[in-house]
């Protein structure tokens, strides 16, 4: 079976609210502690909504206690095995982790002071330099799409040649220019208190252009946004409780794959790779019933 790729326009996403701003005042510190316990603190975000904490983690390619033995502490069999075989053959690993999070990885999350490399040049500055960790707390409504940029956050990647390998093992190749790349999410409250957060990769690339797209009272938008590819076959899902971590990764034997792509990066000479983690920080809020599961958006 050959993948469909499709391509649509992007979506704008929901401006955080007065209520998260206050959210935030009170959870601002909750942060993987040590011991690799969490600390939750109580919430109360806005109505229909889910808080999540992102963090990225960077380190060196391959580094040995960060790639196998860190996957073998972490839970994969949530995602059914033909999804984990597709996602394994383009590149990408998933998995959940609970309150207490691999040693390995807890060290690497601890503050720490890196050395500085003086620049060539005193007067210039990378944009592209960031901390080996760093994210955010997020809030948002549940059923609503949002993104989570992976590669090109600070400055789109003048070119990039993405692999794709499809159930017949048939490999097709394509390069954008100007690129971005992102998981596009979407969260589900489910009947029994989990919360369902679905992932799909996109690349997003080009100038901007006008795109239509029907708005929810059915009436016709338009909105000027680069073209972006959407990998439909390689969507995924996974069911989080309050205090577990939906971590991804990259699978260093697929060059060229775009996993590989969207968890290892070269900067100024150097190769490293990247884990995503994505922390449930509370459940859907209390009257999430009468808000969109994931049966209710379907229909």
């Amino acid at each position: 079976m050959a993948f469909a790729k499709l391509t649509g326009p992007s979506r704008r996403h929901r401006a955080v609210t007065a209520t998260w701003f206050a959210l935030l005042l009170a959870v601002g510190c909750a942060r993987w502690h040590s011991g690799g316990k969490f600390e939750l603190p109580p919430l109360q975000g806005a109505p229909g909504s889910v808080a999540m904490e992102i963090r990225f983690v960077e380190f060196p390619f391959g580094q040995p206690d960060l790639n196998a033995p860190l996957w073998a502490q972490i839970d994969e069999q949530q995602l059914p095995p033909e999804v984990r075989k597709r996602l394994d053959a383009n590149g990408f690993r998933a998995g959940v982790v609970g309150g207490q999070i691999p040693a390995a990885l807890e060290r690497r999350l601890a503050p720490q002071e890196e050395a500085q490399e003086a620049p060539a040049d005193p007067n210039e500055v990378d944009v592209r330099k960031k901390p080996a960790v760093w994210g955010s707390f997020k809030q948002w409504r549940l059923g609503d799409p949002f993104k989570v940029i992976v590669a090109g956050e600070k400055e789109r990647l003048p070119q990039l040649t993405v692999l794709i390998r499809d159930d017949e093992g048939e490999v097709q190749g394509e390069t954008f220019k100007q690129v971005q790349g992102y998981f596009e999410g979407k969260a589900f409250a489910e009947p029994d208190g989990r919360v369902r957060l679905e992932l799909v990769p996109q690349v997003e690339h080009g100038e901007a252009q006008p795109q239509y797209a029907h708005s929810r009272d059915g009436i016709y938008q338009v909105e000027y946004s680069p073209p972006h590819e959407i990998y439909q076959a390689l969507a995924f899902a996974a069911k989080l409780l309050p205090g577990q971590t939906l971590v991804l990764g990259g699978v260093l034997d697929r060059p060229g794959s775009l996993g590989y792509q969207y968890f290892t990066e070269e900067f100024s000479g150097r190769l490293t790779q990247k884990l995503i983690l994505i922390r449930l920080v509370g459940g859907a809020t209390p009257d999430a019933a009468a808000l969109p599961t994931e049966a209710a958006v379907a229909d």
